[in-house]
Parts: structure tokens; C-alpha cells; sequence
């Protein structure tokens, strides 16, 4: 008899992966995970914005990275007196509202429609 009970699980240290208490395990695979469909890196510069296409016709969850300050190469997730990120089911669009020189950003869209 063919059985359906597979995929990958991943344990936290000192738990079993036999477990059925999910709250055990540090990964499986019958829950859905975040998968990257676009990443790249982008400039913007001074007071400005740039748009990334990402070919989905959802609203996708993403992460954008910015410079704290141009040239740093220190990056932080978000800083709303300086830059936003917004998504539309076309572009994730990276606006930078005050601050001068060009500031780099990296960003990931992924992939999967919430349920």
C-alpha cells in the first residue's frame, strides 16, 4: 500500500521529527513557505522612484532593504521619514521621499497568492 505521507521536516534541537506538534519543528513542508520569485538590487537616486516589474497579477508580499545612508553599505528594512516601498499587481515601487546622492536598495517579490 502506497502511502502519502511525505515531504521534508526539519526538528528544532531536541525535539523529533516524529513529533505531530508542529510547534516542534523548525520546518516542514505541508505548510506553504515564502518562495522568491524576483530579487535584484536598485538605485535610487535623490528624491525619486523606481519600479520593478514582477509579472504577477496579485499583490505579492515582498522585503525591500535600503542604505541608511548613501554609501554606507549599512541596510535596514524601512525608514518612512526617508523611503517607502509600496506593490500593485504590477510593480513594487521603491520611492525615496527626502535625503540627497544615490541610495542602493535591495528587494525580493515572492511568489504564492495568500489563502
Amino acid at each position: 500500500m502506497a502511502t502519502t505521507d511525505y515531504g521534508l521536516k526539519v526538528s528544532r534541537p531536541g525535539y523529533s521529527i516524529e513529533s505531530t506538534d508542529e510547534r516542534e519543528l523548525a520546518f516542514t513542508s505541508e505548510r506553504n513557505v515564502l518562495k522568491v520569485k524576483v530579487q535584484g538590487a536598485t538605485t535610487v537616486n535623490g528624491v525619486s522612484s523606481t519600479s520593478i516589474a514582477h509579472g504577477l497579477a496579485y499583490l505579492p508580499a515582498f522585503v525591500v532593504y535600503g542604505e541608511i545612508t548613501a554609501g554606507s553599505d549599512i541596510f535596514y528594512a524601512a525608514n518612512p521619514a526617508e523611503w517607502y516601498a509600496e506593490v500593485d499587481t504590477t510593480n513594487l515601487v521603491i520611492t525615496v521621499s527626502s535625503g540627497a546622492g544615490i541610495k542602493d536598495f535591495y528587494y525580493y517579490i515572492f511568489i504564492d497568492a495568500g489563502s
